[in-house]
């Protein structure tokens, strides 16, 4: 099943982003910059989003809520925006 993500309006907190690696690296000015054309998706529980995000070119971020993967490994993660292991990009994953 793949689900329609809707766009929402920007609605970012810039502060919130500077948690974020590697954004937290750009100045305040730049970061206010990426929330006028971030596009920001609100999914509802049981939503999925599937590998057509990789023609998109962009980084997705969880800036609220709790989000849980499920990767072809089998082992599910659960990740809790403003977590250590949150402030990273989910996509695109790091490859090893």
């Amino acid at each position: 099943m793949t689900t329609t993500l809707e766009f929402l309006p920007p609605a970012i907190d810039t502060d919130a982003l500077s948690a974020l690696m590697p954004i937290g690296a750009l100045s305040s000015a730049q970061r206010e910059t990426l929330t006028t054309s971030a596009m920001v998706y609100d999914l509802a529980p049981g939503d999925t989003l599937d590998g057509g995000m990789a023609d998109l070119g962009e980084s997705l971020f969880l800036l609220s809520g709790t989000l849980e993967i499920h990767p072809a490994s089998g082992n599910a993660l659960r990740l809790r925006a403003g977590e250590a292991a949150a402030c990273f990009a989910l996509y695109p994953l790091a490859r090893a």
